[in-house]
């Protein structure tokens, strides 16, 4: 494989992980569930769906007064070959409840620190995750009810 293509794998790759952050926190669900391939897995915590259908029936689910927000950092992509590649980002979330999302907040304390495990693969729409999984390093479970 060359450099460039390479390059344009991470580079999809990253934007895959970069949109999951923007599109959970901003309540496009259906944009969220199809960063997943057809049969991806999300496992997040004690959440584990099994299909980009089962992701986005979940999501359309989420409390609307549930303001969020993802900070992804140290993104790193290892493509695999030009079908596969594999990850590792480490996330902060910070999350509260809110009456209207238009009105500022207080900032709350991070609710959780960890870091996603993810697998992609290409498909025939682009880079989409076949699999994320979410591990919790440190959590306030006071945020958490």
């Amino acid at each position: 494989m060359n450099f460039t293509t390479r390059l344009e794998i991470e580079h999809a790759c990253t934007r895959c992980a970069i949109d999951y952050s923007h599109k959970v926190d901003f309540g496009d669900f259906e944009g969220f569930a199809n960063l997943f391939a057809e049969n991806g897995v999300l496992s997040v915590g004690s959440l584990h769906l099994d299909s980009r259908a089962n992701i986005g029936k979940a999501m359309s689910q989420r409390p609307a007064e549930i303001l969020s927000r993802h900070v992804i950092t140290n993104i790193a992509i290892n493509v695999i070959d030009e079908e596969a590649a594999v990850g590792m980002a480490y996330f902060m979330l910070y999350r509260t409840i809110v009456g209207n999302e238009n009105d500022p907040t207080a900032v709350p304390p991070v609710a959780v620190v960890g870091h996603y495990k993810d697998k992609f693969e290409k498909t025939t729409d682009g880079w989409k995750f076949a699999e994320r999984i979410g591990v919790f390093d440190m959590i306030d479970t006071s945020q958490f009810g």
